[in-house]
């Protein structure tokens, strides 16, 4: 957390620095705010994938847009997002004797995003894309053992993140729209192309999984220049 807002004063701060020199130069400059939600799952080749799912989660931060031609037609937007990824677990029933056994769960990943987009807009439409780079913050395993039906236990863990890849990179491509007003309405996609699992992580099943996410946002673009 302690990252997250520092990065975020740093662009602001920037922003600030920077407006003179964008006005004196005639380079557009904007500072904004973007939340959402993620739909995130296992990507690569997993062991076992059918019995991970979909996750949903959600996302939200700061932007600061740079932009080089009349009315904002090309920029780069460098980003800091707090994100939410991860997936769920829905084992197949497995029976023994006269009583079945089921294994659900969730896992949760936050990570700190910082993509680096360069950004095309034609009147109030836009497409986007670029590399990002996340570090994974903190992870959180919610299992629940159910016995024919009914719970049978119930166990919330922090694993180490010893046995994970805490750096990620990535590739991130978007459309969306923004107003006249500032209004963003965005859908993104993100690819990463680092395994976050080390060797023996969850017994090795997720050994060469990567995360596939879908976002959808909304924020709001302040034009300072």
């Amino acid at each position: 957390m302690n990252k997250f807002l520092l990065l975020t004063a740093t662009i602001v701060g920037t922003a600030a620095s920077l407006a003179p020199a964008a006005h004196a130069q005639g380079i557009g400059l904007g500072v904004g705010i973007k939340a959402g939600g993620n739909a995130s799952r296992l990507a690569g080749d997993v062991a076992n994938k059918d019995y991970y799912t979909t996750r949903y989660g959600g996302h939200g931060g700061l932007l600061l847009n740079v932009s080089f031609l009349k009315d904002g037609m090309l920029s780069v937007q460098p980003e800091v997002l707090f994100s939410q990824r991860g997936y769920q677990i829905d084992n197949p029933t497995a029976k023994v004797g006269n009583s079945t056994y089921t294994l659900k769960g969730t896992s949760s990943y936050n990570y700190l995003d910082i993509p680096l987009l360069i950004k095309f807009k034609l009147k109030s439409f836009y497409v986007e894309a670029g590399p990002q780079y996340s570090r994974l913050l903190h992870v959180k395993d919610e299992e629940r053992y159910l016995l024919n039906g009914n719970q049978a236990s119930h166990s919330n863990t922090e694993p180490s993140l010893a046995r994970v890849n805490r750096n990620e990179m990535s590739l991130t491509a978007g459309l969306g729209v923004q107003t006249s007003y500032g209004l963003l309405i965005g859908l993104r996609y993100n690819g990463s192309f680092t395994e976050f699992a080390q060797r023996f992580y969850h017994n090795n099943e997720l050994a060469n999984a990567r995360f596939s996410v879908f976002q959808a946002s909304v924020g709001y673009l302040l034009k300072l220049k």
